[in-house]
């Protein structure tokens, strides 16, 4: 069985199915400040304590500067260094690549020497200040990974992302093709605030989590929270899950009977819509307030309204999505089949799976308990996509209402997966 080598932060080593491969080279990217150089420290220090000694290569700190930073999540560079256990390189990319070139130079010797088990070269896109080519910025990357290999040291190599809000596409050298693991470290952007989320891109020949994670860096280092109960996270925006998406995904234990554990959804929903109190507010900006704040009762049922002007609003992420990818995946024939039927029974309806009709009714329901002014909210639904089924639907009427042919609703969807007019009841006010 290969040996995997624990980071030192528990809940990243499980979603990594236990660990590192022995041997392996990790990338960790992320934009200035999400935590690149503490992951890697921890990961270091948590070897050095169990007997692995370390090596630190890096292009961008003063040895003052990273040994204070150490310090402030309890590591002791200095100290594993008078211990011989950990060798700490401070260097420029020119004299880098220089001793990096040469088998069984400074470089491998250092490896040998100090018996280094786990390395970190920080940061790696520093190398781009020489100015060679990538074609032989690869061959390099290439020569080290494989220098960490025949000497069976298991490395992270550090990348800096350009943007603030992380770029998953960003990867340079070609090094996600040499690289087994990529860590990708983002800033989000959720309901006002920063916040940071962490997830796994790649690790080869392994199991591994495809969560997308909060993370805080505290004075004990890395603390891994919950998964993000929000969509859009890799892009920086998050939009927060409606809450009613834990509610499907307990009842959601289907039994001999899709259509009836369908109906046993349905009915559920429909009984909290209907308990839910009137609602007043005195204009649509403080309705979307409450939406925003997760006191509306429209927020409970799903993710909050995008405007995309003229009273059309997308929904981010549909409350069954789980549900249906998972059946979907399953190639559940109960449930293709209860499709077929669904869209067979509304031909001219958004309707593109049975849990698109529950959907409406009860945002139906919530809605018209909903007042603005006096007057109560109506939606009118004109498109549902799912991309677990590759389908799409569009309501005739509702195309016809609102002045769009099929092609420009697609377009203004954009990364949505409901689009819906919502005004003021006119014959109310």
């Amino acid at each position: 069985m290969d040996n995997r080598l624990k980071t030192g932060i528990n809940m990243l080593d499980r979603m990594l199915g236990g660990g590192l491969y022995e041997g392996a080279s990790c990338m960790i990217k992320g934009a200035p400040g999400t935590g690149k150089t503490t992951l890697a420290l921890q990961f270091l220090a948590h070897g050095i304590e169990n007997g692995e000694a370390g090596l630190y290569v890096t292009f961008e700190e003063f040895s003052a500067s990273l040994y204070r930073d150490a310090r402030s999540i309890g590591i002791d560079l200095e100290k594993y260094e008078k211990e011989g256990k950990l060798k700490m390189i401070f260097t420029t990319p020119e004299v880098f690549l220089s001793i990096a070139r040469k088998p069984g130079g400074e470089f491998d010797e250092s490896i040998l020497k100090y018996d280094v088990k786990r390395a970190v070269v920080d940061a790696f896109n520093h190398l781009e200040s020489i100015g060679e080519e990538p074609k032989r910025m690869r061959s390099l990357a290439y020569s080290m990974v494989n220098s960490f290999r025949r000497h069976k040291v298991t490395s992270m190599l550090l990348q800096e992302d350009r943007l603030f809000l992380g770029d998953v596409g960003g990867l340079e050298f070609g090094l996600p093709y040499i690289v087994e693991t990529i860590i990708q470290l983002k800033y989000v952007e959720l309901e006002s605030r920063v916040r940071k989320a962490l997830l796994v891109l790649k690790h080869r020949a392994s199991e591994h989590s495809n969560e997308i994670l909060e993370y805080k860096i505290t004075n004990r280092g890395y603390e891994i929270g919950s998964q993000y109960e929000a969509d859009h996270v890799i892009s920086g925006s998050a939009v927060r899950r409606a809450p009613v998406e834990g509610l499907v995904n307990y009842l959601k234990d289907f039994g001999p009977s899709m259509d009836v554990s369908i109906r046993l959804i349905e009915d559920t929903l429909i009984k909290m819509g209907q308990s839910f109190p009137e609602e007043h507010y005195p204009s649509k900006e403080a309705f979307f307030e409450a939406i925003k704040s997760g006191e509306a009762a429209i927020s409970k049922l799903e993710s909050q309204p995008i405007p995309l002007g003229d009273d059309i609003y997308g929904t981010a992420s549909c409350p069954f999505r789980d549900t249906v990818r998972q059946l979907s995946d399953e190639n559940n024939e109960a449930f293709i089949a209860l499709t077929e039927k669904h869209r067979t029974l509304y031909p001219d309806a958004a309707v593109v799976h049975p849990f698109c009709v529950c959907h409406q009714n009860v945002r139906k329901i919530i809605l018209d308990k909903t007042f603005i002014n006096g007057s109560h909210l109506k939606s009118q639904t004109i498109l549902c996509k799912s991309s677990a089924l590759d389908k799409t639907a569009f309501d005739s009427r509702a195309l016809d209402d609102v002045g769009l042919d099929k092609d420009a609703a697609l377009e203004l969807l954009q990364a949505n997966t409901c689009l819906y007019k919502l005004e003021l009841d006119e014959e109310l006010e």
